[in-house]
């Protein structure tokens, strides 16, 4: 009850006293994504192994640039890095906006994650955050970036699950 408690308090006092959009968005540095395939990859895979490796400042850093690329699973653990105050200070606001943003590609994982943290935050503050969801989306979403998404199936099982992939011309 306390750390919901927590989150609460810490989401209504981000949402009542900045815009999370207008600081993020108002940075170019993130326009860098790679022109090559194989050099997204590397890129994506060092964020991913930041992570993994417990150095947080520098997956935060990775994974935000990444994140903003349209790479769902960036935007995921980005989401989780703010839920939790990795690497950055803790805002459960910003972990719902990229977690709901990281859902245009349907992973059953993450929904399970979306509800469980949904039962945390109060469904006013929920209806609040839906512009900022929005903005995000018209910037970082999968439409935005030129994203693919389509139905794959999950390896070792006969269920399927949405993937959103660039299209890569070169």
């Amino acid at each position: 009850m306390l750390q919901a408690t927590k989150y609460i308090m810490l989401l209504v006092l981000v949402i009542s006293t900045t815009s999370i959009a207008a600081n993020e968005l108002a940075s170019n540095k993130y326009d860098d994504m790679p022109k090559l395939k194989r050099h997204y990859v590397q890129k994506i895979d060092s964020a991913l192994l930041s992570l993994n490796a417990k150095k947080f400042d520098s997956a935060y850093e990775k994974l935000s640039n990444t994140a903003r690329w349209g790479h769902k699973e960036s935007q995921f653990y980005l989401s989780t890095m703010y839920l939790q105050g990795q690497g950055t200070e803790q805002d459960v606001a910003k972990a719902w906006v990229w977690l709901n943003l990281a859902l245009e590609q349907r992973n059953t994982d993450w929904v399970t994650m979306k509800k469980r943290l949904a039962k945390y935050i109060p469904e006013n503050s929920q209806q609040a955050l839906e512009k900022e969801i929005e903005v995000y989306r018209s910037k970082y979403g999968a439409k935005a970036k030129g994203l693919v998404c389509r139905a794959t199936k999950v390896v070792g099982s006969n269920r399927l699950e949405e993937r959103c992939e660039h299209k890569w011309t070169l």
